[in-house]
């Protein structure tokens, strides 16, 4: 909705000296408002009044020369969204679940309790920034694959983060691989991954391009995460056993998703 201004002509009501009113204090974070502001302005204190309103002197001029009149300036102040970033929905997809534990074959470290804390953890690290955010699972249940697709394709103005950690045979095999599969995730995933690196120290295993299902079937901007191996002793012992770490993995995801988005 536009700013609205009008002026409005009728007989002086005798109103007490005024001065131009001040919009509200604070300004909503979420949604867009608007407010309106009537100014009397036979009867404001003092001229120019151009100094207050930005209205041509000739209008003071005006209300004072024809005192019998009242000169009211209606004006509409609209506040729009702080950012769009605000609006953002935020998909968050923690891999695997119930039947499904996750992980390499042989592995004994499971995936699916950690991706669904850190998944939580990151739910409430952007909510507390103002996005709006969905999780594919929010306990230890299967979820499908297309089922996860459906969730982030029913969306607009979002974005698809799926959260898994690495396996690998070789034990010793550690770092951050972060995946996208169309161009318009690209951004997303250099901007997280850079964050996932500075805030774990591990080696990086760059960005890469490939088409799993979840991130080759969704239609929205995604991306799919693998910040450690828990085949790695190390990195098993950091994620299964430190809470604190778990945490940093989540805001430095969720620092990305801002970089890239406010």
């Amino acid at each position: 909705m536009p700013p609205a201004i009008e002026i409005l002509f009728g007989k002086n009501e005798r109103q007490p000296p005024c001065d131009a009113p001040k919009p509200p204090a604070t300004r909503p974070s979420h949604y867009p408002i608007s407010q309106t502001f009537a100014v009397p302005i036979n009867s404001c204190s003092d001229f120019p009044l151009a100094k207050r309103t930005g209205f041509p002197n000739s209008l003071a001029r005006f209300a004072m020369k024809y005192p019998g009149f009242l000169l009211t300036l209606v004006f509409t102040v609209v506040f729009l969204a702080v950012s769009p970033a605000r609006a953002l929905t935020v998909v968050i997809d923690p891999g695997h679940g119930g039947i499904d534990r996750g992980g390499a074959p042989g592995q004994r470290v499971p995936e699916k309790p950690y991706t669904l804390d850190v998944g939580l953890r990151l739910a409430a690290t952007l909510r507390a920034h103002g996005f709006h955010v969905i999780l594919t699972r929010d306990g230890d249940y299967f979820v499908g694959l297309r089922q996860r697709c459906d969730i982030a394709n029913a969306q607009s103005n979002a974005i698809f983060v799926s959260v898994h950690f690495n396996g690998a045979p070789r034990i010793a095999a550690d770092g951050v691989e972060t995946y996208y599969y169309s161009s318009q995730s690209a951004s997303l995933a250099a901007a997280v991954h850079r964050r996932l690196l500075a805030a774990t120290g591990l080696e990086d295993r760059h960005v890469r391009r490939r088409g799993f299902f979840v991130i080759r079937r969704t239609i929205i901007p995604s991306i799919l995460v693998e910040p450690g191996f828990l085949s790695n002793p190390q990195d098993a012992d950091k994620v299964g056993n430190s809470a604190a770490y778990r945490q940093k993995i989540a805001d430095a995801i969720a620092r990305g998703i801002m970089d890239r988005y406010q």
